[in-house]
C-alpha cells in the first residue's frame, strides 16, 4: 500500500494505538477483532470510528479509499453496525449478537468490509459472549469486530484471545490542562476567568478528555453543587445535624442539579477519607488536602461509612426516578441521621 494519510487524526494521544494499527494495515496483518478498554469519556468511541473508517479504507479499492473513509467517519454508510444498550435492556443480551452473527454472514453493501461497534461489552452476559465467541473463532471474510469496554477484564479470557486489547491513554492533569487550553476557546476562558472551576474541572476527569470537556460545559452547574455539598457537609461536620432541614430551600430543585449535587458530595466524601487514611493520596474534589483532612477529624470511620451508604443510595433513586419532593427531605433526614 502507498503512503498512508493519517488515518487516526482527531485522536489525542494515543501512539501505541495509532502506531500498532497503522504498521498492521500497511504490512496487512490487521486482527479481524479489537477491545477498547478504557473510562466512558476516555475517547474510545473516537477511537472505534477511527479505525472503523482506516479499515474501510485498508480494505477498499485503490480509487476511492479516501470517500469510502470519509463516508464513514460522517455516518453515511450501514456497514459500520452499532450494538449498544437499549432503555429497557441493562447489559448486550445474546440475541444482539445473534443478529450480528445473522448479518456477518451477508456480504457488505458499500464498503468492501463491514465493522461492528459493540459498546459497553463489559454488560454482556455469560450466553451472548458464548456466542459472540463462536463468531470470533471463525470470523466471515472482512468482517470486523470492535469491543468497546470500561474492564477487559470481564470478558472472557477465550474472547481478550481472539482480540488485541488497547487500553485507552489516561493524561496528567498538565497535559489535559495544555490540551484543552490550546485547543478549546471554552477552556482557555475559563482558566483564565475562573482557575479555580477549571482546575476542579480537570482534577475530576480522572485524565479523559472527554470527561473534562463534559465537566467545562457544566461548569457552572458544577460550582453550584460544589458549593451546596460544601455547605451540607460542614453542617454535619460541625455537629449541625438537626439544623440540616433549614437548608432545604437551598437545595435544586431539577433532577439534574440534584445528580450533580450527589456526585459533588460522593467526591469530596472520597477526598475526606482519603485524607483521615492517607497522606499521599491526591485530592479530586478539594484544592487544599488539609481542608479535607480538617473535615475528616470531625467524623468517625463508622459515620464517614454510613455517610457513603446515604449518598450512594440517594444516588440510586434519583436515577430510579424518585418523586424529587420526596427526594429532597428524604436525603436531609438520612443525613441527620449520619
Amino acid at each position: 500500500m502507498d503512503t498512508l494519510p493519517d488515518l487516526f487524526e482527531g485522536l489525542y494521544g494515543n501512539e501505541r494505538l495509532k502506531v500498532m494499527l497503522t504498521h498492521s494495515i500497511s504490512a496487512g496483518t490487521l486482527s479481524h477483532a479489537y477491545i477498547l478498554d478504557g473510562a466512558e469519556g476516555s475517547g474510545r468511541n473516537t477511537a472505534a470510528l477511527l479505525i472503523a473508517a482506516a479499515l474501510a479504507y485498508a480494505t477498499a479499492d485503490d480509487g476511492n479509499r479516501d470517500d469510502l473513509r470519509r463516508r464513514v467517519l460522517e455516518g453515511l454508510t450501514g456497514d459500520i453496525v452499532i450494538v449498544d444498550l437499549t432503555e429497557k435492556r441493562k447489559s448486550i443480551v445474546v440475541d444482539q449478537i445473534r443478529e450480528v452473527k445473522e448479518a456477518a454472514i451477508i456480504r457488505p453493501g458499500e464498503l468492501n468490509c463491514r465493522v461492528f461497534i459493540i459498546r459497553h461489552a463489559e454488560t454482556m452476559n455469560q450466553q451472548a459472549q458464548n456466542c459472540l465467541l463462536k463468531l470470533l473463532e471463525e470470523p466471515p471474510h472482512n468482517q470486523f469486530f470492535l469491543l468497546i469496554c470500561s474492564g477487559a477484564s470481564n470478558l472472557l479470557p477465550t474472547i481478550r484471545s481472539r482480540a488485541p486489547v488497547i487500553r485507552m491513554q489516561v493524561f496528567s492533569h498538565d497535559v489535559l490542562s495544555d490540551y484543552l487550553i490550546a485547543n478549546y476557546p471554552k477552556a482557555k476562558k475559563l482558566a483564565e476567568k475562573s482557575p479555580d472551576r477549571f482546575a476542579a474541572a480537570i482534577r475530576t476527569a480522572d485524565g479523559r478528555i472527554g470527561s473534562a470537556l463534559e465537566n467545562l460545559s457544566k461548569a457552572d452547574q458544577s460550582a453550584k453543587a460544589r458549593e451546596t455539598s460544601d455547605m451540607l457537609i460542614s453542617t454535619l461536620a460541625n455537629g449541625g445535624r438537626m439544623s440540616l432541614f433549614r437548608r432545604l430551600g437551598g437545595l435544586p430543585v431539577k433532577r439534574e442539579e440534584l445528580t450533580a449535587l450527589t456526585e459533588a458530595m460522593q467526591l469530596s466524601l472520597r477526598d475526606i477519607i482519603a485524607a483521615k487514611y492517607s497522606s499521599e493520596t491526591s485530592m479530586l474534589s478539594y484544592d487544599d488536602a488539609d481542608d479535607a483532612l480538617d473535615l475528616s477529624e470531625r467524623f468517625t470511620a463508622a459515620e464517614l461509612l454510613r455517610l457513603n451508604d446515604v449518598l450512594v443510595e440517594a444516588y440510586d433513586s434519583l436515577q430510579r426516578n424518585a418523586n424529587i419532593s420526596l427526594w429532597r427531605v428524604s436525603l436531609l433526614d438520612a443525613l441527620s441521621s449520619v
